[in-house]
């Protein structure tokens, strides 16, 4: 970084347009060595929602699973 300026080391695989108002924030999972087993969602059929702020993701999670969970 220099100024407001950042240097890449390799090229984005994507357009960046500043009409996209891009931002650059760190990365630090934000859940580490949880976990879930043994269960069952159940799912109401409704139109297609955003996820609320705050949600978990598991592009934020490291050293995590997931056995045996089912949606219904």
């Amino acid at each position: 970084m220099r100024g407001n300026e950042i240097r890449l080391a390799q090229p984005l695989p994507l357009q960046a347009r500043l009409a996209f108002d891009p931002q650059l924030t760190t990365f630090a999972p934000a859940i580490v060595g949880a976990g879930v087993e043994g269960l069952t969602i159940r799912m109401r059929k409704t139109a297609p929602a955003q996820p609320a702020p705050g949600a978990t993701a598991a592009a934020r999670a490291a050293l995590t699973w997931a056995g045996a969970v089912e949606a219904r």
